[in-house]
């Protein structure tokens, strides 16, 4: 009856991962402490993740071919694996060592049949919710120099995150705010203006055009207030 191992036992639930076996038979040039650090720093950052892994300083002079080798020793040779270390559902970026086994009906098994994978990154293709509650409002500067609309709004919500706001003024983009607020130093006498507000998430999805907000401002000389 074959029998499918997973010799992917680095998932994000630690607990598991640390009953599965680990084959700490080291690899040409490691020390079995090093191949027990390389372990720790798998659970801690994942695997393929070798720039950080390099960066702790931990491992000094292992280059990634020999930290990609050393991975596929401590996990890919392992002979059986526990159901837990099965992956359930793959990660974007991940790498897997699957592994199949004959055993007869004697209980003797196979030397095995290996095949390696890694999942592609994930693609975020879902836009952000877009920005609602503008409003506007007329303030002087701190040195008293100089009046601009204030546009504020409620955050849209993301779930890779806000990157930036495009803020369009009578249909036409004039700049972009990392927050939720926005100050247009650019007034006019006696002027109109309708402002909107556009999230883009940190993979460039745009979210719709947010409900307008008009501002009408009134000057003479250099004071302003609100129409």
């Amino acid at each position: 009856l074959p029998v499918i191992c997973c010799a992917d036992c680095i998932q994000h639930d630690v607990v598991a991962a640390a009953t599965c076996s680990w084959n700490f038979t080291p690899s040409p040039g490691w020390s079995k402490e090093e191949s027990l650090v390389l372990k720790l720093l798998l659970l801690r950052f994942g695997i393929g993740a070798w720039g950080a892994i390099q960066a702790t300083g931990l491992l000094p002079g292992k280059l990634v071919q020999q930290l990609s080798s050393a991975t596929q020793r401590l996990l890919g040779q392992q002979s059986t694996a526990g159901a837990h270390c099965v992956p359930q559902g793959n990660h974007a970026m991940t790498w897997y060592n699957y592994k199949v086994i004959a055993k007869d009906t004697a209980g003797n098994s196979s030397t095995g049949a290996q095949a390696t994978v890694t999942t592609l990154q994930a693609t975020d293709t879902t836009a952000p919710s877009a920005p609602t509650g503008l409003s506007t409002g007329l303030s002087l500067d701190s040195f008293a120099t100089a009046y601009y609309v204030n546009i504020k709004w409620t955050p849209s919500t993301d779930a890779g995150g806000i990157k930036k706001y495009d803020i369009f003024k009578n249909g036409v983009y004039v700049g972009s705010s990392t927050t939720a607020s926005y100050k247009d130093y650019d007034l006019k006498p006696d002027s109109y203006y309708s402002y909107q507000v556009q999230a883009i998430d940190n993979s460039n999805n745009k979210s719709s055009l947010s409900s307008s907000t008009t501002f009408v401002g009134r000057c003479f000389l250099w004071f302003c207030w609100k129409g």
